[in-house]
Formats: C-alpha cells, structure tokens, sequence
C-alpha cells in the first residue's frame, strides 16, 4: 500500500484499511451478505425487525455500522465515555480537553469497555469456545476477506552503522 503523506498514522491507518475491507465484504459479497441476512442471532434478528442495523433494544451499538465509517468513530464506540480534564488545561479557565480514561487505554485495566463488552464482537478461535449469546453466523464464517496491510519493504542501500538492509513502510 502507498500513502503519498509524509506523516502517517500507521495504526489508524490499518485499522481504516481492516474497516473498510470488512465493509466491503460484508455489504458486496453475496455469499457473506446472505449469511447476515439469514442470521437467527438476537442481535441481527432485532436489527431487521427494526429494518435497520442501529442501536438495539439492548443497548448494543451494530458494528457493522460503523465500518463505514472513521476509525475514531470505532474507536470511541469501544471506550468509555470521555472525561474532562481540567489539570491538562492550557490557560486558566479555558475549557479543559476530553480525554478517554487511562485504564480504557490499558486493556487489561478497564472492566467496562473493550470490543467484546461494548459491541460484542466475539474473539474467539474455536466454536467451542464461543459464548451461546455471541452471532454463530460470524463465528463460524471461515471466508477469507483480503485485506491491505502495511510492511516493511527492502529499499536500496544499508544502513551504514549497522550494515543492515534498509528498509521503509510501505
């Protein structure tokens, strides 16, 4: 993948790409579009009653929605709520930033948010170790979805200190 930036944000910047390739998996492809669409889980069963995939009756954002979208948008959708605070201001009295709580930054910190509290996405590697509640349908897919990602490529020259091939993200 070619980015022509000086300065990218290589996380977001995969995150976008991972966003976008499920995205258009799930939205184009029709072998997975007709296994959502005939999904028996009680997430995908509300949002059709509805006729749409927004926040269910429980309370659930449908992530599926927000693939389309930015990668902040996900990411704010995983953490807790924003606090102000007021000990990173500037200049007195102005308005303090908002800033997701340290411990949701520190995955093993928070009890409240993650992908798999919050959106109820399920990570799990077997069937068996799936909860009942979670979307069989997804958990079962095994349909490969090719996604861009960024790596380091070998460039000409060595590094002159170590002797090492250079290299850069591309």
């Amino acid at each position: 993948m070619r980015v022509c930036q000086e300065s990218v944000d290589i996380l977001e910047s995969q995150l976008q790409e991972y966003m976008k390739s499920i995205n258009n998996a799930i939205t184009t492809r029709p072998a997975i579009k007709n296994l959502l669409r005939m999904c028996e889980c009680a997430r995908h069963e509300s949002a059709r009653r509805k006729g749409m995939y927004d926040d269910s009756d429980e309370g659930e954002i449908m992530w599926e929605i927000l693939l389309a979208g930015r990668p902040s948008d996900l990411i704010a959708a995983t953490c807790c709520a924003r606090k102000e605070e007021p000990m990173l201001c500037l200049n007195v009295g102005d308005k303090p930033p908002r800033l997701i709580p340290w411990a949701c930054a520190r995955v093993a910190e928070c009890q409240h948010c993650g992908i798999l509290k919050k959106l109820k996405i399920p990570d799990c590697r077997t069937l068996s170790e799936c909860d009942i509640s979670d979307c069989r349908t997804l958990s079962e897919c095994d349909i490969s979805i090719p996604v861009s990602e960024w790596m380091l490529m070998p460039r000409s020259g060595a590094n002159k200190k170590t002797g090492k091939q250079s290299t850069q993200l591309e």
